[in-house]
């Protein structure tokens, strides 16, 4: 009967060893699960930090292009020129363009030269950016604009084109 109740504390000692190296073991392993699912939880939280900052950028974004857009009036559609500014006298002016018809000195991608019917110092919005008439052509009439740019090269390989073309209101 010693022999008997040996074994068995021997068998339970053994059984209480093993039951407490599994716990151990899948104890580890579920910490290390919820260490993982804490990375996961963290990382997520950022990427929502980062998509609630990606929005709020956007909203600031579109707050601003709201009055970008609440300070214009679409003229319509107008054939774009371009003429250089260099100093020789041929297509593009007669040789000296120090100055324009308003009697200021051209600004390349700037100046603007338009018909009459559209002031000096009007602000101008095509594709984005802004021009400002400064200057006059015989060429130009009513729907034509003429862009200075820097080069005679680059007046001819910009062609003509038609754009959308915005009054810029103060």
């Amino acid at each position: 009967m010693i022999k008997s109740l040996k074994k068995q504390r021997t068998t339970l000692i053994v059984c209480l060893a093993l039951s407490m190296l599994l716990h151990l073991v899948y104890g580890l392993e579920g910490m290390k699960q919820t260490q993982v699912l804490k990375y996961q939880i963290e990382k997520q939280k950022a990427q929502l930090m980062d998509k609630q900052e990606q929005i709020k950028m956007l909203e600031i974004m579109l707050e601003q292009q709201e009055e970008v857009d609440n300070n214009r009036k679409y003229l319509g559609e107008f054939e774009i020129t371009y003429y250089c500014l260099e100093n020789y006298p041929h297509i593009c002016n007669d040789g000296d363009c120090s100055y324009t018809a308003s009697g200021q000195a051209p600004i390349p991608y700037y100046t603007v030269a338009a018909d009459s019917s559209i002031p000096f110092g009007t602000k101008l919005l095509i594709d984005g950016q802004e021009y400002e008439v400064m200057d006059r052509g015989g060429a130009i009439t009513t729907g034509k604009l003429d862009i200075a740019v820097a080069t005679h090269d680059e007046a001819l390989e910009l062609g003509v084109i038609k754009k959308d073309v915005y009054l810029i209101e103060n």
